[in-house]
């Protein structure tokens, strides 16, 4: 799967190989493939190997039945990120229904510990977080079309 975000357009499966099957296109299939630097990087991340977790669970099962027993004094940092709003349908084999959304806001209301989520720019995520600190900053993606995006 590493190798595969790295070489997917926007890491996105579907989406097909960056440069085209053909490798027609401007980049090539390697150009977000720089082994020695991905190499440095799992490195680092390695030395943190006893300290990182990752399941696959429903958020509300994981933060009901998991997150008590890893976390009993609330030490630790959580990453969401959650299927984009407005295009999960389009993008993910498992995406959100607006009640997903919901309900993952009303989760994440009762954490006692830090977290950090990713959403795609929307009116309906800034109205489900209107109450949360927000950092806006841009990306360029070049999926189908080079464009400019905000995110939260």
């Amino acid at each position: 799967m590493f190798f595969l975000n790295r070489t997917n357009r926007s890491g996105i499966l579907d989406a097909g190989p960056i440069g085209g099957y053909n490798q027609s296109g401007m980049y090539k299939i390697d150009c977000r493939f720089n082994k020695t630097a991905l190499i440095e990087k799992l490195i680092k991340i390695s030395a943190y190997r006893n300290k990182i977790k990752i399941y696959n669970q429903d958020i509300s099962v994981f933060l009901r039945r998991f997150l008590p027993q890893e976390s009993p004094n609330n030490d630790i940092f959580i990453y969401f990120d959650p299927p984009y709003y407005e295009n999960g349908q389009r993008l993910y084999l498992n995406s959100f229904s607006k009640r997903d959304h919901e309900k993952l806001k009303d989760s994440v209301k009762s954490l006692n510990c830090s977290w950090i989520m990713t959403y795609d720019d929307n009116p309906q995520i800034e109205r489900l977080y209107a109450l949360y600190p927000k950092y806006h900053f841009s990306i360029n993606y070049s999926l189908s079309k080079k464009r400019k995006v905000v995110n939260l």
